[in-house]
């Protein structure tokens, strides 16, 4: 028979949570920093720190993900998903000039709808509409389905309001 604890057993704080979660993270890196664990416990940290609107920590671990992941022998999909996400972060920090450079390498016209949209939204904020323009037809071009096709038609629309 399993015992289950009483009900009045206090849980762990989130602060202290988060305390504990820090410490492993920064042991993590000091100790094993190239390991495949690091990388996903700092993206794990970093989409933490987003959900509780700690954008800059959470930017801060995308970054540090995205060094760890750069290079010929680097992680590709984990740095592609730190730097979309990055440039997801940059956006809403108002930061766009960044947001653009963290995601130009993806840029190219044989990249995916994804990028191509990001990189509209990024350009509507900078007023390049023209730019922006192109990148949303272009993401039209590579997504299949109509939701996101729909989404995109709404984007340029409301640019020439």
């Amino acid at each position: 028979m399993i015992r289950r604890p009483p009900r009045s057993t206090p849980k762990p704080s989130s602060a202290a949570s988060d305390v504990y979660k820090r410490q492993i993270l920064s042991m993590l890196l000091k100790e094993y920093p190239k390991t495949g664990y690091t990388q996903l416990a700092l993206l794990n940290m970093a989409n933490f720190d987003a959900n509780l609107n700690n954008l800059e920590d959470s930017l801060k671990n995308f970054e540090k993900l995205i060094d760890l992941t750069d290079g010929f022998n680097g992680n590709k999909i984990l740095n592609k998903i730190s730097r979309v996400s990055s440039a997801r972060l940059l956006l809403s920090l108002e930061r766009h000039d960044e947001a653009i450079e963290m995601i130009e390498a993806f840029s190219s016209s044989n990249t995916n709808g994804y990028i191509h949209e990001l990189t509209g939204d990024i350009l509507v904020k900078q007023e390049k509409n023209d730019l922006a323009k192109a990148q949303y037809e272009m993401a039209v071009k590579k997504y299949s389905d109509e939701t996101s096709k729909s989404i995109i038609s709404m984007k340029i629309a409301n640019m020439s309001k």
